[in-house]
């Protein structure tokens, strides 16, 4: 912005005073990029619109321009905030381009915080740098905002504090998201098992404990119904949580000591994704929760969590195979049981393996579903794929299957291809009719010509090419 909060004077004859502000309103609420600064500077048109910006229910700031123009827009942010006249605000977001030489110094976003404590009655969302350079940690203390509903700090790189009064609690809270923090695990815990009764999602992404492996993350929360940890930093992970229903996790180096989920008995969706750690049942532990599930994703190699389970509605894989074949051999062992499912959601990642004895064994092992959804030649030598018992369709049990999906991806149409064939292969022991669709396949007519050119051996199979 090139004006300063000062210039904000018309001289010229105002057209638009007479107007009723509720049609001023609706002018600026019009314009869904029209930020609060956007909409302060519409003073130079009327005197009237000094006073309607000021009261307008969402207040957001962009920082943009040079790094040297940012002191100047943080005495604008502070000057809109003084300014504004609604008894409260149902939204502040402030957000900043993501540069570690762009950092707002921490006296700056608790100003902004203040403000929330007292007049915000909806989300607050800071996206933005906070403190000094990247190893020059700052702390930042959050102050109670008991009529906040949302609160989101996205990319903070600081310390945040949770230093609160002896009474009082984030009353209206139903969502919490942190992400590229360092936290206090004792002071976390203290408000999410005391301090926030009506919390329902909370997202920590990134987040670091000061006591590193001897840390402890607790999450004790008796509302909780969504939670999320990714890619964080400390020693052990401790959640109960009797209203759980999703869960979020990414194993990895972060939880040195292990995983700890109790007391989840209404547990419906998980999804663990592991970066090459895996999951290990000596440290990860998932206790007291249900045996079924509506939703598991999970890597093949995770086999251990998927045999917790006695039925999972939708079970998403994702198979990694790499070139060899011990590889081969460990996807063999890890999918020796797998729990009573309606829909098999399969993402193949293969290399150097033939993609049909891989679908046979998950097939076998799937005996019951209704929907598969699915988003070459074996060149490694002597590989069990390579068996002429794996390449048959035997043992299959296909009584329940209704619809396949399969995602085209122009790298790899002859996999696509290989799968239709292997599916119109077993359309003999099918026992209801089932509709294949194949989507984005649009500009590739080789595929398309070879689709159609096949004949499924019996007429319970439909197939739908979609672009």
């Amino acid at each position: 912005m090139g004006t300063d909060h000062g210039d904000l004077v018309g001289a010229g004859e105002d057209r638009i005073s007479g107007l009723p502000d509720h049609l001023l309103h609706r002018i600026l609420l019009g314009h869904p990029d029209l930020s609060t600064f956007d909409a302060a500077r519409t003073s130079v048109l009327s005197r009237q619109w000094r006073r309607v910006w000021a009261d307008l229910p969402d207040l957001s700031f962009s920082y943009s321009g040079e790094p040297g123009s940012y002191a100047r827009t943080h005495d604008r942010i502070d000057a809109a905030l003084d300014a504004y006249s609604a008894p409260a605000a149902k939204c502040l977001r402030i957000s900043v381009p993501l540069s570690w030489t762009c950092r707002v110094p921490v006296n700056r976003v608790a100003s902004s915080l203040r403000f929330a404590s007292r007049r915000l009655a909806g989300e607050l969302r800071l996206s933005l740098r906070c403190g000094k350079r990247k190893n020059e940690e700052e702390e930042l203390v959050i102050p109670l905002c008991e009529r906040a509903t949302a609160i989101r700090f996205m990319d903070l790189g600081c310390t945040l504090r949770f230093r609160l009064p002896p009474v009082g609690a984030f009353a209206a809270l139903a969502t919490l998201g942190i992400r590229d923090a360092s936290l206090d695990g004792r002071e976390l815990d203290d408000i999410l098992s005391s301090r926030c009764p009506r919390l329902k999602e909370l997202v920590l992404e990134g987040i670091i404990l000061p006591d590193g492996d001897a840390a402890v993350l607790s999450i004790r929360s008796n509302s909780l119904e969504y939670l999320k940890v990714t890619n964080g930093y400390f020693g052990w992970l401790q959640v109960a949580a009797p209203e759980l229903q999703t869960l979020f996790l990414t194993i990895g180096p972060f939880d040195q000591r292990g995983t700890h989920i109790a007391a989840a008995p209404k547990l419906k969706d998980v999804y663990c994704y592991n970066n090459d750690y895996g999951y290990d049942p000596s440290r990860h532990r998932l206790v007291e929760a249900g045996k079924h599930l509506r939703r598991l994703a999970i890597k093949a190699s995770d086999a251990a969590l998927m045999r917790q389970f006695n039925a999972v509605d939708e079970l998403v894989l994702d198979v990694y195979l790499p070139k060899g074949v011990q590889p081969y051999e460990r996807f063999l062992g890890d999918t020796s049981m797998f729990p009573k499912c309606k829909v098999l959601n399969v993402s193949l990642r293969l290399e150097q393996h033939a993609l049909e004895p891989t679908m046979i064994r998950l097939l076998r092992k799937c005996a019951g579903i209704r929907k598969l959804a699915e988003g070459y030649s074996c060149k490694s030598l002597r590989c069990p794929c390579d068996s002429p018992d794996n390449h048959i369709a035997k043992d299959i049990v296909m009584d329940s299957l209704e619809e396949v999906e399969i995602e085209n991806n122009r790298r790899r149409e002859d996999d696509t291809l290989e799968l239709v064939n292997l599916l119109c292969k077993c359309s003999m022991i099918f026992e209801k009719k089932v509709s294949i669709i194949i989507s984005k396949v649009s500009g590739s007519e080789y595929l398309c010509e070879k689709i159609r050119s096949i004949h499924p051996p019996s007429n319970k199979v439909v197939i739908t090419i979609q672009p």
